[in-house]
């Protein structure tokens, strides 16, 4: 494929504060140039389904945000794993992988998810406070562990603790614009975090090799498509740190944004499970853990609404955006969680998880996690928050979440909790008038 150049200063503007800039582009098309002749965003369902639906036309964004080197170890996590592989590698892939993911492995993991949770409830006890957003960080994280790699907790030596630093460094603009393995830089860190995961993660391959368990990295080994073909170590590697680095901080910011939003809204009902499931559905629409999805890069030229985009132009759909069409979603800033007794939207209508082919291989997995983190807090306690907290938006990669993390109190599921005043940005996103 020809790459048209992908200019670095409007991609770094546009995500410093994606949301904002989702928000403006907008308002002057259903697709706009982010950056001319390169960049787009494009809005509705219709584009959606067009992006998304087409894997042949609209490949995924592989391309690492930095140079990695030939031969290192953070080039073969980026080279290996199911978000960087298109056409018949992924689709190859991706067979393997969804095995691990299907409903009888996820009703495996439920007993674990469970217990993991039911270790950290007295945490969420009437009269406790915590900053919620860590505190789901490190309920997604510990359940992560246990479920993907069949191991107990969350220390910094841990594999997940790896993982999670590695996400930062990549992400991190210091290491964009500053490449160079030098003594204290962020590039620097983010190899030889690579080199760690790669380390330690073949280290464990062996050992569930030897004594494979009830997790997704033991599925992964033994894992073979119809012609026998199977997961290389390095493959394995990478789509183990790739589906720990995509399922818990999603998952964590939904639970943190859900338990925010009925801190809020104490009056909203959850009287049974169908209650918690409209609870849930709502939250997602309302602030979904990724604003924007994975990039698409055009394959062949193509015409999408009414802009011609060359090979390699690259593409942006906007789950945020999606979600407050009002045709679809009558006052699309307020939580309503009532508006799905009767709402059946298409899957390019809604879409937390993504949609068509690459919807997220793990979503069965993250809900059925969000559902008992949910049910099993909210029957101890209810959230509460106190008057002029800060609560602001912050976007990283592609993962929203709470700025300022989420000080929060917890009172007796019987108490009277009332709207708390608050500081921040987050009236930007919620109605709560």
């Amino acid at each position: 494929m020809s790459a048209v150049r992908v200019p670095l200063l409007p991609m770094m503007r546009f995500f410093a504060d994606p949301v904002k800039r989702l928000f403006e582009l907008s308002k002057r098309g259903d697709v706009v140039p982010i950056a001319r002749g390169a960049v787009f965003a494009a809005f509705g369902a219709d584009h959606n389904r067009t992006v998304l639906a087409d894997a042949t036309r609209f490949h995924n964004f592989a391309e690492a945000p930095m140079k990695l080197g030939a031969d290192t170890a953070a080039a073969r996590l980026g080279a290996h794993n199911l978000t960087n592989l298109n056409g018949e590698r992924h689709r190859s892939r991706r067979r393997l992988a969804m095995p691990a993911f299907d409903r009888a492995a996820i009703a495996g993991y439920k007993d674990a998810i469970a217990d993991e949770i039911d270790r950290r409830l007295p945490r969420f006890a009437p009269g406790k406070t915590c900053d919620l957003a860590a505190e789901m960080t490190e309920l997604s994280c510990t359940i992560a562990m246990r479920c993907l790699f069949g191991l107990d907790g969350f220390d910094p030596g841990s594999v997940g603790r790896l993982c999670v630093d590695y996400l930062a460094c990549l992400v991190d603009p210091r290491a964009m614009m500053f490449p160079f393995d030098l003594p204290g830089t962020p590039y620097r860190r983010l190899l030889r975090t690579g080199e760690t995961i790669e380390r330690r993660m073949s280290e464990l391959i062996a050992a569930r090799r030897e004594r494979p368990g009830d997790d997704v990295l033991s599925r992964l080994i033994v894992a073979h498509d119809d012609d026998g073909s199977t997961f290389s170590d390095a493959e394995l590697i990478a789509q183990a740190w790739m589906f720990f680095v995509a399922g818990f901080e999603t998952t964590a910011n939904t639970l943190t944004w859900t338990l925010f939003l009925l801190a809020q809204h104490a009056d909203v009902d959850l009287g049974d499970a169908a209650a918690l499931d409209r609870v849930i559905s709502e939250s997602m629409r309302l602030l979904p853990a990724t604003p924007c999805l994975f990039l698409r890069r055009v394959a062949q030229p193509v015409e999408l609404g009414g802009e011609r985009l060359a090979e390699g132009a690259i593409v942006i759909v906007s789950p945020l955006i999606t979600h407050r069409d009002p045709k679809l979603y009558p006052e699309p800033a307020r939580f309503v969680p009532d508006r799905w007794h009767e709402l059946a939207p298409g899957p390019y209508d809604y879409m937390p998880f993504g949609a068509g082919p690459r919807r997220c291989a793990g979503a069965g997995f993250a809900g059925q996690t969000i559902q008992l983190a949910l049910s099993a807090l909210l029957a101890r306690a209810r959230p509460a928050l106190d008057p002029g907290t800060r609560v602001s938006r912050r976007v990283r990669g592609i993962v929203l979440g709470p700025k300022y993390g989420m000080p929060m109190r917890f009172v007796a599921p019987g108490d009277r909790v009332t709207r708390a005043p608050l500081r921040g940005d987050i009236d930007e996103l919620v109605d709560f008038s």
